[in-house]
């Protein structure tokens, strides 16, 4: 669906006017003189949206019901993440580390899952 650019621009401001996390993300980059990758930051506190929901786990061993949090953070349409780029989120004054995976552009964001998410 093309919709026109106004209507884009009111529908990320108005999603985006709700953000209130932010992100830093570093990718290993290629360093072809010494032939090695090293870690740089391509973003630094870039306004977000991290959304977490339960999924159900496939160990049913236990007699209560587990469940899996899986997290799924959302940027703007311009921040453009890669499938294994370090993400560290800040939320709620909680800090999450984990490893983007291949994101989902959207029209108002891109989505994008987290995975590994270590939560301190």
């Amino acid at each position: 669906m093309n919709l026109p650019a106004n209507i884009v621009a009111s529908g990320k401001a108005a999603v985006q006017s709700l953000w209130s996390d932010t992100a830093t993300v570093t990718r290993e980059v290629d360093n072809e003189e010494e032939q090695t990758t090293e870690p740089q930051k391509v973003y630094e506190n870039i306004v977000c949206h991290l959304v977490q929901k339960n999924a159900p786990t496939l160990d049913t061993s236990e007699a209560a019901a587990l469940t899996e949090p899986v997290f799924t953070l959302e940027v703007d349409t311009a921040v453009i993440l890669h499938g294994g780029d370090a993400v560290t989120v800040q939320h709620n004054g909680q800090t999450l580390k984990g490893l983007a995976g291949k994101p989902f552009h959207r029209t108002f964001c891109n989505a994008v899952p987290l995975s590994g998410v270590d939560i301190a």
